[in-house]
């Protein structure tokens, strides 16, 4: 089969301009046994097999067209691309609908798909087995809105973590709207009731996230626009206090009503840790404040440097601490941004292994 076959549509149903009296309208079922008349249930009945001589009774033309008529109706209707909806009636008759099949929604774009053999439930009640055909927000390619589209306004609420590694953070609470609000399903029934979702698209992402990047959804009351991640981020650029780059540091997850509401963490990128190796030790800086731990050995009055310097050599403390198992009275002095002096009592100029560590202005 081609694209280009011809597909035979009914423009015009069979017998649609015959003669009414030409034309039957065809019963469920046969109204009176033996008479001849065709029906849904039996089509044309036995007796219309039955030669003429031996007690038989021969088709009527008008029975042919009126099924014909009925066949081309149902056939019309599919070719004119119609899915209809719901139909208990039929689904009951029908044993309910089979899994994948397609119904219309109240609103004109929306459908429902059938996740299940044999499905009698109304779609969109309570405990329905049917999913929207839009399911996961998949953006529709070409799909345009009409009508104002809300813009959450995001509340900055500073809140911190403590620790002496952990960057100072701060989050966004109830970026998108009141917890409330977060309990409104695109299907199924939530404690808000059901809000179908008939059409989504994704705005200014060609490629990829960016910046500027939202889904659009469509509802009954209107549309609403949901940020993607990088742009939530440069939102929090822009509103978090203080001012600065941000980066996402943490989820925290909690549980409201039917929905997951998550809470983002988020620090300046300038009070984020960093560290690396150094001689013989590591080093890490959180803010302005470095700290540095080393081995190195030394005689008594001699002059240890820092790895990193510090960029002042105000309020800088030093640690240092005998390594193995032995033991030396000592102390720190001349402290500069660079390095310090450790006096060593009873070991004459003999070297003492020492672990250090130290803490400054970065």
């Amino acid at each position: 089969m081609k694209s280009d076959n011809d597909r035979k549509l009914f423009g015009t149903l069979i017998a649609e301009n015959a003669a009414s009296g030409d034309v039957e309208a065809i019963p469920a079922s046969q109204s009176a046994s033996g008479d001849g008349r065709a029906s849904i249930a039996l089509g044309f009945p036995p007796e219309t097999f039955v030669a003429r001589a031996a007690g038989g009774i021969p088709p009527y033309g008008s029975d042919m067209n009126g099924l014909l008529n009925v066949l081309s109706g149902a056939i019309q209707i599919l070719q004119a691309g119609f899915l209809g909806p719901f139909n208990a009636t039929f689904a009951q008759s029908i044993g309910g609908y089979p899994a994948g099949a397609i119904v219309s929604g109240a609103i004109a774009g929306t459908f429902w798909v059938s996740m299940t053999d044999a499905n009698v439930s109304v779609p969109g009640a309570d405990g329905a087995t049917w999913q929207s055909l839009f399911n996961g927000l998949a953006p529709l390619s070409g799909a345009a809105f009409a009508g104002p589209v809300t813009v959450p306004t995001p509340q900055d609420v500073p809140g911190q973590n403590t620790g002496n590694n952990v960057a100072d953070t701060y989050w966004v609470d109830e970026w998108f709207a009141p917890r409330a609000a977060l309990a409104q399903y695109v299907g199924g029934t939530g404690a808000g009731g059901n809000y179908p979702i008939s059409n989504v698209q994704l705005k200014n992402a060609p490629a990829g996230d960016t910046t500027v990047a939202y889904l659009q959804a469509q509802t009954t009351w209107g549309n609403i626009l949901f940020p993607s991640q990088y742009n939530v981020a440069t939102q929090i650029s822009s509103y978090a206090q203080p001012k600065g780059d941000y980066a996402l540091t943490q989820w925290v997850k909690d549980n409201y009503a039917a929905t997951e509401y998550v809470q983002q963490n988020y620090a300046l990128k300038t009070d984020l840790p960093s560290g690396g190796l150094i001689d013989r030790g590591t080093w890490t800086q959180v803010g302005s404040v470095l700290r540095q731990s080393f081995y190195a050995s030394v005689s008594n009055g001699g002059t240890v440097s820092f790895p990193r310097s510090f960029s002042s050599a105000s309020n800088i403390t030093v640690q240092a601490t005998v390594a193995g198992n032995s033991d030396a009275d000592h102390y720190v002095s001349n402290v500069t941004a660079t390095g310090f002096t450790i006096g060593i009592f009873g070991q004459g100029q003999n070297a003492v292994e020492f672990y250090f560590s130290a803490e400054g202005a970065a």
